[in-house]
C-alpha cells in the first residue's frame, strides 16, 4: 500500500476522531445545560415548598394561639363566675349566721335579765 493512502487514511481517521470529539462535546454541553436547568428548577421548587410550609406553619401556630387564648379566657370567665357564686353563697350564709347570732344574743340577754331578777334582790 502506498504511503499516501496510509497518510490519507490516517488523516481521515484523525478528522473523524476530531468530529466525534466535537459532537460528543456538544452533546455533553447540552446534557450539562439540561442538568443545570433541572437543578435550578428543583432548587426553586424546594425553596417554594419550604416557603409554603413556613407560611402554613405560621398560620397553624396563629390558629393554635388564638384557640389557646380563647380557651384561657373562657376558663378565666368560668372561674370568675364560680367565685362570684361562691361569694354570694358565703354572703347569704354569713347574713343568716349574723341573724342567728343576733337572736341568740337577744335570747341570752333576756335569760340573763330573768335570772338576775329571779336570783338577785334589788
Amino acid at each position: 500500500m502506498p504511503p499516501e493512502i496510509v497518510y490519507l487514511a490516517a488523516a481521515v481517521m484523525i478528522i473523524a476522531l476530531v468530529v466525534m470529539v466535537i459532537v460528543i462535546t456538544g452533546r455533553m454541553r447540552r446534557i450539562e445545560s439540561a442538568l443545570s436547568e433541572y437543578s435550578e428548577k428543583s432548587l426553586k421548587a424546594v425553596r417554594e415548598e419550604f416557603r409554603t410550609n413556613r407560611e402554613d406553619s405560621g398560620r397553624q401556630v396563629k390558629l393554635q394561639m388564638d384557640e389557646m387564648r380563647n380557651s384561657m379566657k373562657m376558663l378565666g370567665d368560668m372561674i370568675g363566675d364560680r367565685l362570684t357564686d361562691i361569694s354570694k353563697q358565703q354572703r347569704s350564709k354569713l347574713e343568716i349566721f349574723t341573724e342567728q347570732i343576733s337572736k341568740l344574743t337577744e335570747t341570752n340577754e333576756k335569760n340573763l335579765k330573768n335570772l338576775q331578777i329571779k336570783y338577785l334582790p334589788n
